[in-house]
């Protein structure tokens, strides 16, 4: 049972809308309007067709049946009970609504699998039941059903009825109890169905005026998108693309200023992200964040080209991106993000780990230290341990996280960022900040980190302010990177063979099994430095000038 205290920091931060919308959402329970002689509206163009996602459907002759394969496992649709099967995780049913495999990889080679999926749907879910009417599925589903009627053309009339029908129903259905992602999916696919149908004006203005409303608030001044998740970044950048599509196939109904808007707003967005990624080309990992879901930088900067809208890789070099909290640093050896920020917003902190001032550091183009990912949502005790403390690159004090994340998507008491102060300097960088996010410990602690970044070394400082019985520092290595303990530290040697002297002067550092979960469903044997705390201070150091022996 949730105990009280949880209960109120977490409420505490909602905003009065999302209080009045759970009332609202679980009270009201709107009945469905089918709606009979749909049309559709003359288009410009052909809506753009963008391919981030891979094949995910699948076609079996031994079970006569469409195979769905998702997040490391897969289910044969095969009667009305398997659209949502007892035994599946909610994340994977959603998939199974969601209907991505319209628009996928090689998809236009699976028109006779979709048209019939598409034909199963309507039959076997029935509105409102069912995961597939819930709002988040929903959405998503209404936007893939969009793109592809559009490219298929000769549409039957009973698949427009069925989707100004769940378009209709999900106008009375938005996720204002959330907030955040799932409302602006909710917005973009009333725009979608209010665009592609005629005589939709009315959902298409209520999510044109949501979008109007949510895009200075979900898209920082630094260009970052404002739940901190590389992830969740890409997949609004996709969204921001999507419409702007649209907006070229239906220009009479997306006014023009709009269109600027959208296009200034992902363009400062491909700056952010670019800088998050590591040479790999693949994202950091922070809060919740997996390289399977969204679409990575050079598909999205893909996309944008075919949408007339120029991308800028950033500049090597330091950058501070003080409304998200990141410091980032790249050269020819070294690729380091820092985070110095919030874990999110208050209001909305579901995607948020306890990573106070971690960080991810690449040197010479391979992955040295990293958070450790995201692999599971749901309410278990592997979530609550890949959102906690320990699996990042930070300080644990006492065996509490630095922030009180709990459940699948909840946080109490939260770290807020103190005493920031980001100096390049002639040779490199100084990057320092605190957080208080131990205050509610017994000793009110604080954790203080400095990190010293040149071009052959990196000094990290770590104060603990308070009495405290233990703490100790993380640091998650790459699953392809040898660890060695020895007499001057602990060497690391990565893949390329370049080696890496990491010392300390606190207690004995020590290795320890750790994993890492690049992706959804995956789990990577790895291996974590620990150092414990002998005092208030600890000095580590990462050297990878390549006289070290």
């Amino acid at each position: 049972m949730t105990s009280p205290r949880l209960l109120f920091h977490t409420l505490k931060h909602l905003k009065p809308r999302q209080f009045v919308g759970r009332f609202w959402f679980h009270l009201y329970r709107p009945r469905p309007v089918p709606v009979q002689g749909a049309t559709t509206r003359a288009s410009q163009q052909p809506l753009s067709l963008f391919l981030p996602v891979q094949q995910s459907v699948f076609n079996s002759q031994e079970l006569q049946a469409p195979i769905m394969r998702f997040l490391g496992d897969e289910l044969a649709i095969d009667g009305p009970e398997t659209w949502n099967k007892a035994d599946k995780p909610k994340l994977f049913l959603y998939n199974v609504h969601y209907f991505d495999d319209l628009n996928a990889e090689g998809c236009e080679g699976r028109t006779d699998i979709h048209d019939k999926l598409i034909e199963q749907w309507i039959a076997e879910n029935p509105a409102p039941l069912g995961n597939g009417w819930e709002p988040y599925p929903l959405s998503l589903r209404i936007v893939n059903w969009v793109q592809y009627f559009s490219r298929r053309g000769d549409v039957p009339r009973h698949w427009l009825d069925s989707l100004a029908t769940q378009a209709t129903y999900l106008s009375r259905r938005l996720e204002y109890h959330l907030l955040g992602n799932h409302l602006f999916t909710n917005a973009k696919a009333l725009v979608f169905a209010g665009s592609y149908l005629d005589k939709q004006e009315k959902l298409l203005h209520k999510g044109l005026d949501i979008l109007d409303r949510q895009l200075p608030e979900q898209v920082l001044a630094d260009g970052a998108h404002f739940e901190l998740s590389p992830m969740y970044h890409c997949i609004a950048m996709a969204d921001f693309l999507d419409l702007l599509a649209l907006s070229a196939s239906y220009p009479a109904q997306i006014p023009a200023a709009t269109r600027k808007h959208w296009t200034d707003t992902v363009v400062a967005m491909f700056m952010w992200l670019h800088r998050m990624r590591h040479p790999d080309g693949e994202i950091s990992l922070f809060n919740d964040a997996a390289m399977d879901i969204a679409p990575g930088y050079e598909s999205l900067a893909n996309y944008a080209r075919t949408l007339d809208i120029k991308v800028t890789p950033a500049a090597p070099g330091i950058h501070h991106a003080p409304q998200s909290g990141y410091v980032t640093m790249h050269n020819e050896e070294v690729a380091c993000m820092l985070d110095i920020g919030r874990i999110g917003p208050d209001y909305i902190p579901g995607h948020a780990h306890a990573d106070s001032l971690s960080f991810e550091l690449s040197l010479y183009g391979q992955r040295l230290i990293c958070d450790s990912g995201t692999s599971v949502y749901g309410d278990s005790d592997e979530r609550l341990r890949q959102r906690g403390t320990a699996a990042h690159n930070t300080v644990l004090i006492d065996n509490e996280n630095s922030s009180e994340v709990w459940s699948g998507f909840r946080v109490a008491r939260r770290a807020y960022p103190v005493e920031v102060d980001v100096r390049p300097t002639h040779e490199g960088l100084e990057v320092s900040a605190a957080h208080t996010g131990y205050r509610r410990l017994k000793g009110r602690n604080v954790h203080h980190r400095s990190w010293s970044i040149d071009t052959t070394s990196m000094t990290i400082k770590d104060s603990i302010t308070g009495a405290f019985s233990t703490a100790s520092a993380s640091y998650h290595l790459h699953p392809d990177v040898l660890a060695k303990i020895s007499d001057e530290g602990i060497l690391l040697t990565l893949p390329a063979g370049q080696r890496v002297q990491f010392t300390s002067d606190g207690r004995h550092a020590q290795l320890a099994a750790s994993t890492w979960h690049p992706k959804f469903g995956e789990t990577l044997h790895s291996q974590k430095i620990i150092v414990p705390f002998d005092a208030k201070q600890l000095t580590s150091k990462f050297n990878w000038n390549t006289s070290v022996s």
